[in-house]
């Protein structure tokens, strides 16, 4: 990940002040510089009555994504699902891109180490999620006006948003598929094509890293919903959601979402064959950087050669 300019930091910085000051008036105004992602540079401010924190970007459509997760995070809301309290999202006041959300006292649960009990409460949650009806299919949904870039049906949506064939392609093109794989995840996907499934929420991204947890381990925020989509669960969510956990982490995940052994055994195939098409794009990036160590580590996961139960 590139890394930022202190200069850049500051120019951010300073039109993160003249955001608050527009809201809150000349008042004392701490801010601190936070770690970003490679778009966004994040702030958090305080002030006399407020803990606040302000998320900028340089790119101008980023203004799609606030505006989606402003929207999504209300709709989550009113299922009950711990989320951020977001206070404005724009891009009038400053010439960037901006959210401003309530800071949470609790911190990302990373680094939380009882893990048992939280991935029950994720898995749990996950299921809370992927409860709430969608229109259409794909990241343009119902938060959005917009009619041509919606998706209607799922096969559709397969094609057309997710490109699958040209995703495979280009795993098949550079090796990273064993002929088997190749030919399993060309049969999941010509039965995936026929599915009838109704589209709901899915958060798209509910790991460690977008959970906040309070002193005791309870989750109290489930943050970052800029991936979320109008998709078939739990396919999608679990695809993403199960992508990094050891086998007996998984397990806790799926008893907390209420899924049996049994009823997993069954989605297994189609949930794989999502993850492994999500590595697609990753794969191209890193041919064009030349990175073939971290290729051949790819190769690997994606031909089962790190699973130790079963050949």
């Amino acid at each position: 990940m590139p890394v930022k300019s202190k200069a850049k930091i500051r120019e951010h910085m300073m039109l993160a002040r003249k955001l608050l000051k527009h809201f809150y008036g000349n008042k004392n105004i701490r801010i601190k510089s936070l770690s970003g992602g490679l778009s966004n540079y994040v702030f958090s401010a305080s002030l006399p009555e407020n803990e606040l924190i302000v998320r900028l970007s340089d790119k101008q459509e980023k203004i799609t994504g606030f505006l989606k997760e402003q929207w999504v995070v209300e709709r989550a809301r009113e299922y009950k699902i711990p989320v951020p309290d977001i206070l404005e999202v724009g891009n009038e006041i400053i010439p960037v891109p901006y959210m401003v959300v309530r800071k949470i006292n609790g911190e990302a649960a990373t680094d939380y180490t009882e893990r048992r009990q939280l991935l029950h409460d994720m898995g749990k949650l996950a299921a809370k999620i992927n409860t709430i009806p969608t229109n259409n299919f794909g990241n343009v949904s119902d938060w959005s006006e917009n009619i041509l870039s919606k998706n209607n049906t799922w096969k559709e949506y397969l094609h057309k948003e997710l490109n699958v064939m040209q995703r495979l392609n280009t795993l098949i093109k550079y090796k990273m598929l064993l002929p088997k794989t190749g030919k399993a995840i060309k049969a999941h996907l010509e039965e995936m094509e026929s599915w009838k499934k109704k589209p709901t929420l899915n958060h798209g991204d509910i790991r460690f890293k977008n959970i906040i947890i309070d002193k005791q381990g309870k989750i109290i925020s489930i943050i970052d919903w800029e991936n979320c989509t109008s998709n078939i669960a739990p396919y999608w969510e679990l695809s993403i959601a199960l992508h990094d956990l050891s086998i007996d982490e998984q397990e806790h995940f799926l008893k907390g979402y209420g899924i049996t052994p049994a009823a997993y055994n069954k989605m297994a195939p189609f949930i794989k064959t999502l993850n492994i098409l999500h590595y697609a794009p990753i794969v191209q990036k890193n041919v064009i950087k030349k990175k073939f160590e971290k290729l051949a580590h790819f190769k690997s996961r994606i031909n089962g050669s790190l699973d130790m139960y079963s050949f």
